[in-house]
Formats: structure tokens, C-alpha cells, sequence
């Protein structure tokens, strides 16, 4: 029925189309729609989804729901501080990221919901019981117990061309722990969602993802404000994670970025464009 299809007003919102983060903050802005909802009723009503997948196509965002896989187009960025994000959009913090990509975090977001994922739990921080000894302290033992992030995840690959030739990685080959001198252990990387937040008080809610532009995080973040965030317990200490330089690419170059439920074998690219 039409009552049940999503409206293109809410469509473009998504798309980070229905214009910039000052129109959405006004005083009366309609609250954009969950992701998550969005992809709800594209799952029970065929128009719906049909919809949602031409916006998918036209904002660069491949999704292949059988094979459980969403592809989208980025760039090589040239980070001059430590790694704290694998991918942003252009307003994200470009300044410490791998990868940049023109996608909406709003429809990448649903997308992944299409891959029948739920919103996974973000990192905890818990007061250790007993506490450390002032002594402890004293030598850097913190007074919290760190619980990584857990729940539903997606591996994520990337692959871009030099002359004749195709590269692919797993997105942890391409990033280097300064603890170890390695590259960082591979693993599911946990969905998160995102969230809505009130940028100030009397502001209507904004998806922040789509807002702060920040997608795939590499560190910890208490908020949760990111789509996808790694796992690893090594995450929690930012200033931790260097680009691999020996394997990356040019600054600018072309990559397509892989999100796969499971583990890929070469080629990562599925070819397919939705559905």
C-alpha cells in the first residue's frame, strides 16, 4: 500500500540531500527516521524495497543481499595524525582517517540492516571492584575495567587497481598497531548503528553519523556515534593505530570498500549492483 512506502522527502533526508546540518537543526525540523525502521519496511513491502534500493544505486551504495555484502565507492585520504577512523565522509575528522567516502551514513546504515543485522553494544567502562591500590594507580593501572564492543559484525575489505593489476586487503592488513609493529588482527567489525542525538537543548534529533560524518571507527569512542567500530581490546587506547604505508595507495586514489557477514576469498568485489 502506498500508506507504507517511504516518502522521497525522507529518502533524500537520508541521503543527506534534504540539506546541510543547520536546515535539520532548526527549531521544527521533522526527526529524520531510524535507519533501522527504514529498513523494516522495506523487508515487509515490495514497493518499499524497490524504492529503497534505487536510492541505494543512486547514492553509490551496492548492496547484494543474498550474498550478505554492500559495496561502496571511496578515496585514499592522507591522514597527519594517528588513525582513530578507517572511513569518514568528507565532514567527518578527515584528519585522522584511511579512507573517505561521498555514501550517506543514514543509507549505508540501512543497508546493513537489510543484511538482517542488529544494533550491537558499544565499548563499556566499569569501575573495577576492588579498585586498584593507590600505588597501582600511581604506575598507570586505570580504575576501570575496559568490555570491548560485542554483537552483530561485518568483515570489511578494500581493493583498488594500479595500472593492470588489482589490489585487496583486509581493512586490518592496511592499518599498524604501534604497540606491536604489526598489522592489526583480522575480526568481524561490530555494528553499531549509530544513534540520535539533540545537538543542543530544544534541537530536534539529527542521526549522528550523518551529522559528524564519522562511519567506521578504528578506536574507541564511548558515544557511539559510529556505524561500525573494531573490537580489538589494542582499540582502546587512541594514538594507537598508524597507516601501513607499504601497502596503501596514493593519496586520492579510487577504492571500492567491501562490507561481507562472512569471511571473502579473492575476488572481494561481488559484482552485483542491489537486491
Amino acid at each position: 500500500m502506498k500508506g507504507n512506502l517511504p516518502s522521497l522527502s525522507l529518502l533524500l533526508a537520508l541521503a543527506g540531500r534534504a540539506g546541510s546540518s543547520q536546515d535539520a537543526n532548526r527549531p521544527g525540523a521533522p526527526r529524520p527516521e531510524d535507519p533501522a525502521e527504514v529498513a523494516r519496511r522495506a523487508g515487509t513491502d515490495r514497493e518499499a524495497k524497490e524504492k529503497l534500493l534505487r536510492t541505494f544505486a543512486e547514492q553509490g551504495i551496492l548492496l547484494d543481499a543474498e550474498r550478505g555484502r554492500i559495496e561502496i565507492e571511496g578515496r585514499m585520504n592522507h591522514p597527519h595524525m594517528p588513525v582513530e577512523y578507517f572511513l569518514t565522509g568528507k565532514r567527518g575528522a578527515t584528519h585522522e582517517c584511511l579512507f573517505v567516502t561521498e555514501a550517506s551514513p543514514s543509507l549505508l546504515t540501512a543497508a546493513v540492516f537489510l543484511l538482517g543485522l542488529e544494533r550491537g553494544k558499544n565499548v563499556e567502562y566499569r569501575e573495577k571492584n576492588p579498585p586498584p591500590t593507590e600505588e597501582e594507580m600511581r604506575s598507570g593501572v586505570s580504575p576501570y575495567e575496559t568490555i570491548p564492543p560485542s554483537g552483530n559484525g561485518l568483515y570489511v575489505y578494500v581493493e583498488w587497481s594500479e595500472g593492470e593489476e588489482v589490489r585487496q586487503y583486509r581493512a586490518e592488513d592496511l592499518i599498524q598497531s604501534d604497540r606491536t609493529g604489526r598489522s592489526l588482527p583480522r575480526q568481524s567489525w561490530v555494528f553499531l548503528g549509530s544513534r540520535f542525538v539533540r545537538p543542543a537543548r530544544g534541537d530536534p534529533e539529527v542521526f549522528a553519523a550523518e551529522v559528524e560524518g564519522n562511519l567506521v571507527a578504528v578506536s574507541y569512542f564511548a558515544l557511539g556515534n559510529q556505524i561500525l567500530t573494531y573490537p580489538h581490546p589494542d582499540a582502546a587506547s587512541q594514538n594507537a593505530f598508524t597507516p601501513n604505508a607499504a601497502l596503501l595507495p596514493d593519496r586520492g586514489s579510487p577504492v571500492r570498500i567491501i562490507f561481507s557477514r562472512e569471511r571473502l576469498e579473492r575476488p572481494f568485489s561481488s559484482g552485483r549492483r542491489n537486491g
